[in-house]
């Protein structure tokens, strides 16, 4: 999926989602899931020990 957005530049730029490799925030939507990636962190933890 492609999305045009305006720089600072006041020129167009295409953002897509990226659904493999690297995430460049500039180039790529991103989807910030920070308590979910706590969440399994603590579900490993009690896993292991």
């Amino acid at each position: 999926m492609l999305n045009f957005v305006w720089n600072n530049k006041n020129t167009i730029k295409m953002r897509y989602f990226n659904t493999s490799g690297p995430n460049i925030q500039k180039e790529h939507y991103t989807l910030k899931r920070k308590e979910l990636i706590k969440k399994g962190v603590s579900m490993v933890e009690k896993k292991i020990l």
